[in-house]
Parts: structure tokens; C-alpha cells; sequence
């Protein structure tokens, strides 16, 4: 762009400066334009439930049902929750409450650790959350199981003992959530 702005043709041929410079001017608003329009684009069909990823949360505890109602709570994110997979097995076939907007969604306890394989492949599951941040040794037997099952997974982490070793760290409307780097 630069160079057409002081480039002069030998035959006569010449790029006007203030067609170079109006370009340039309209480029940078048309650019933004585009991108904001595909965000409002993509947030439109998230809301709708088209395109998003499908997320099963282990753990059905305090901070599962937190992380469900912040899912369900902002479809806009693009995430949604197909089921909860937890160990106490007086929870296993409970409904959790989580909220789409104004209207209240009921997530379903389907089983344990055990199920995970299956569940991942019955419910088309892009992904699954771990919300057990203070169950170390759990954890690592979930991470085990979403590996061998193939699934991608997060995690809320428990924050003193995250080291800054291979862990990304997101967050989800103020939950955070670590993945391992790859």
C-alpha cells in the first residue's frame, strides 16, 4: 500500500494518492465491520443451539451446578450441556436445574466414571468439564478416562495447586478453567 502510494509509472500511468488514502481509510471500518457482523452471526446461532459444542460436566457438586448455570445461562458462548457424569451414586438419574435465558433446563445425572466411554459416544460430546477442583487424585483418573475415550477436556483447577506448568487457563464468564497444553 505503501509503495503504490509513491509509485509512478514510467508511461504515464499513475495511482491517485487520494484514492490509495481513501482505501486505506475504508479498509480498517470494513474490516471491523465484517468481524463484528460474523460474532453477532455466530452468537445468533449459539442462541439457537446451532454449532455448539456438546459438554458433559463431571461432577454434580456445588461447582458443577455452578458451572451448569453459567453454561445454560449464556448460550451465547456456544457451549451445551448434554448431561452431568458423577461417582455418588444416590445422584445418578437426578435432574440438575440450569437456566437458558428466562426459561429453566433440567441436565440429567447419567452415571459414573465407569460410563464415561459410552456417554461420550451416545451423547456426541465435543467436550467434557471437570468440576472437581479439589479432588486431586479423582481428577487424574477422570483426565485417564476422557484420554483413553478420545474427548477433549477442561477443568476448574484448584487454584493453589496450579503451578504454572502445562496448563492453559480460560475463563468462562468468571469460572476459570484449565486445559493441558498440547
Amino acid at each position: 500500500l505503501a509503495f503504490s502510494f509513491f509509485y509512478r509509472d514510467p508511461q504515464g500511468f499513475e495511482l491517485s494518492r487520494l484514492k490509495v488514502a481513501l482505501s486505506f481509510v475504508w479498509l480498517l471500518p470494513m474490516a471491523n465491520f465484517t468481524r463484528a457482523m460474523q460474532h453477532k452471526l455466530r452468537e445468533s446461532l449459539y442462541t439457537r443451539g446451532l454449532g455448539c459444542q456438546r459438554v458433559m460436566i463431571y461432577g454434580a457438586g456445588t461447582t458443577g451446578r455452578h458451572l451448569l448455570r453459567r453454561l445454560s445461562g449464556a448460550p451465547q458462548l456456544g457451549f451445551l450441556p448434554v448431561g452431568f457424569i458423577d461417582d455418588h451414586t444416590e445422584r445418578h438419574g437426578r435432574s440438575i436445574q440450569g437456566q437458558t435465558g428466562k426459561d429453566y433446563t433440567r441436565i440429567q445425572v447419567l452415571g459414573g466414571l465407569d460410563r464415561l466411554p459410552e456417554l461420550v459416544r451416545q451423547h456426541a460430546v465435543d467436550e467434557v468439564f471437570i468440576a472437581l477442583p479439589g479432588a486431586s487424585k479423582l481428577a487424574r483418573r477422570v483426565f485417564a478416562a476422557c484420554e483413553s475415550a478420545g474427548v477433549p477436556f477442561r477443568f476448574v483447577p484448584h487454584l493453589h495447586g496450579v503451578l504454572f506448568q502445562e496448563l492453559e487457563i480460560d475463563t468462562l464468564d468468571g469460572i476459570p478453567l484449565a486445559r493441558r497444553r498440547t
